[in-house]
């Protein structure tokens, strides 16, 4: 039950501020296998307190209300997308494509994926079974353009384990 009603949380908490989650939290509380190993996320290491938030496998995700997103956790398959490998247990910039913001963020397994405020979508980490939707199996640690078909955008994104679909 507590593993379900944590899925539910996650869920809703990938579609709304966490403030209509949790009223009066100004910012969401660190989730990690080793609570020990994480810092406290506070409103001063992610800016301003309208989030959103996606947790992955062993990785955490955030976007602030002026788009930029943060990441911590483990980083084994790039889930991150920092650039490099290597876990961190405070949240981390991510640099989007192009000076885009993020306006939506989820995560699967190890790997995580952002709607851009153009309607385009980036994603990073594992590539294993495709779910990167780069055409290929290829894992990057960084941010990568998806291109969607036909020049459509899109306007809702989510995750599975080792799968993302698109609302287009």
């Amino acid at each position: 039950m507590v593993r379900r009603l944590g899925l539910i949380v996650a869920l809703l908490a990938t579609l709304l501020p966490i403030s209509a989650l949790i009223p009066g939290v100004e910012a969401p509380v660190a989730a990690s296998p080793r609570l020990d190993q994480v810092d406290d996320v506070s409103s001063s290491t992610l800016t301003n307190s309208n989030v959103r938030i996606a947790a992955g496998g062993y990785h955490t995700c955030a976007i602030d209300n002026l788009g930029a997103v943060k990441c911590w956790g483990k980083n084994v398959e790039g889930q991150l997308g920092t650039g490099n490998n290597n876990d961190t247990n405070t949240p981390t910039n991510i640099d989007l494509p192009n000076g885009l913001t993020a306006t939506a963020i989820t995560a699967g397994a190890f790997h995580t994926c952002a709607l851009l405020n153009n309607g385009t979508i980036s994603c990073w980490g594992n590539n294993q079974f495709g779910q990167l939707g780069t055409g290929n199996n290829n894992n990057t640690n960084t941010p990568t353009n998806i291109g969607l078909p036909n020049g459509l955008t899109a306007t809702a994104i989510t995750a599975g384990s080792y799968h993302t679909c698109a609302l287009l």
